[in-house]
C-alpha cells in the first residue's frame, strides 16, 4: 500500500491555519500554547531541589514511584511511549549496568576503579 503525497501547504494557508488556531484557543476551544521548557534551568532548579531535601529512605522510595509513574508516560494522541519514559528506562539501565559493574570489580578482588573505566562500561546506555 503505498502513501499519497502531502502537498505542502501555502503561506497563505499556513496563515489562515494560524488565525483559525487563534479564535479556536480565545474562544478556549483548544487550550493556549505551552511556554517551552528551559531545560537547563529545570535541571539546575530540580538538582538544588533534591539536594537540598531532608534526608531519610522515604526518598527512595519516592524516587522508585517517579520513575515508575515516568515509565508508562505516553506520547498524547498516539499512546507510543514518550522521550520521557526514555529517559526512565535509561536511568534503570544505568542503574542495572552499575550493579554489573561492581561485581565485576568484585569479582576481580578490586575495591577501586577510575571514572573513565565506569563511563567505558556505561557509555552504550547513555549514548542509545
Amino acid at each position: 500500500m503505498q502513501r499519497s503525497k502531502t502537498k505542502k501547504l501555502t503561506n497563505a494557508q499556513k496563515k489562515l491555519n494560524m488565525q483559525i488556531k487563534k479564535n479556536m484557543q480565545d474562544k478556549g476551544t483548544i487550550p493556549p500554547d505551552k511556554k517551552r521548557l528551559n531545560r537547563k534551568k529545570f535541571i539546575d532548579d530540580q538538582q538544588k531541589a533534591w539536594n537540598a531535601r531532608t534526608q531519610g529512605y522515604i526518598w527512595e522510595i519516592h524516587l522508585l514511584h517517579a520513575v515508575g509513574i515516568m515509565l508508562h508516560h505516553k506520547e498524547s494522541k498516539r499512546f507510543t511511549p514518550s522521550l520521557e519514559a526514555v529517559g526512565a528506562a535509561k536511568v534503570i539501565a544505568l542503574a542495572l549496568r552499575m550493579e554489573e559493574f561492581r561485581e565485576q570489580l568484585k569479582s576481580e578482588g578490586r575495591t577501586s576503579y577510575t571514572y573513565e573505566e565506569e563511563y567505558n562500561y556505561i557509555k552504550d546506555i547513555i549514548s542509545m
